[in-house]
């Protein structure tokens, strides 16, 4: 005899017993249901960690999810993401470049446009100390279309800067185009190189040498000041220190005053 009939016998016999069997289900069901939803918590702040940010949307909300006119302050993001920063104040004609015939877009606050740059849309903040950010994985410095239209629009705004970080593919990123010249170009992914134009800064040969301070085998110093040293520079780490370095670190985002909405838009 299983459970439920051993339980349906009890019911049958007495009152009491009936209520307690009633409760010892209740008690299981509850337990179950607690585990499950404790699960499904560590779950999401897993989620979360993976990505450095305080904010988890499934990929598949409407854009309209987003959007939300109540000012909100800044949250802080640079893990798996994609951004330009652009020398400008003027937000609304950043967004000019951006928008498409037929596609959506609305004015949202910044911590509503954010989480939705981390699904299918682009965002463009208001003013941050005198940049401008935009933030979407469509950004994409090897796509020679975009690439150019950072180089003018860099041509327009005096610069324009591009950062990417992707930790599962090692993907690195950061470029800086001034007044329609590319100043420097850096990307690698899963071991290889993609760009490495123009002169390496002082951070990034800072970087190289705490990567040979790191180094325990002279084997290894040796890859890392010759052939390996773009890849060994690569970090999601490197990529906010190089973001800090030209112009905003967006994972220190939650310290800047931000006034005004942002604009959400469909990609």
């Amino acid at each position: 005899m299983n459970i439920y009939e051993q339980i349906r016998q009890l019911l049958n016999e007495n009152t009491w017993l009936t209520i307690l069997a009633m409760v010892v289900i209740l008690a299981y069901y509850l337990i179950k249901w607690s585990r499950e939803k404790k699960k499904e918590q560590q779950q999401v702040q897993a989620t979360r960690a993976s990505t450095g940010d305080k904010f988890h949307a499934s990929q598949y909300e409407p854009i309209e999810y987003f959007v939300n006119e109540t000012p909100s302050a800044p949250i802080a993001f640079g893990r798996k993401a994609t951004w330009l920063a652009i020398k400008t104040e003027d937000a609304e004609s950043v967004v000019q470049h951006f928008q498409k015939p037929g596609k959506k877009q609305f004015k949202t606050n910044v911590e509503n446009g954010i989480q939705g740059a981390f699904t299918q849309y682009l965002f463009v903040t208001p003013p941050i100390q005198n940049w401008v950010l935009v933030v979407g994985h469509g950004l994409d410095l090897q796509n020679q279309q975009q690439y150019d239209k950072f180089l003018e629009m860099s041509r327009l705004y005096g610069e324009v800067q591009f950062f990417g970080s992707f930790r599962g593919v090692n993907y690195s990123a950061w470029a800086r185009f001034v007044n329609g010249e590319v100043v420097r170009a850096y990307c690698v992914a899963e071991g290889e190189e993609y760009f490495d134009l123009g002169e390496m800064t002082d951070l990034e040969n800072t970087f190289v040498e705490e990567e040979v301070d790191r180094s325990i085998e002279a084997e290894e110093r040796a890859w890392v000041i010759g052939e390996g040293k773009l890849i060994s520079i690569g970090s999601e780490e490197n990529v906010s220190r190089m973001a800090a370095y030209w112009s905003i670190d967006p994972q220190t985002l939650e310290k800047y005053p931000v006034v005004g909405l942002g604009t959400i838009m469909e990609d």
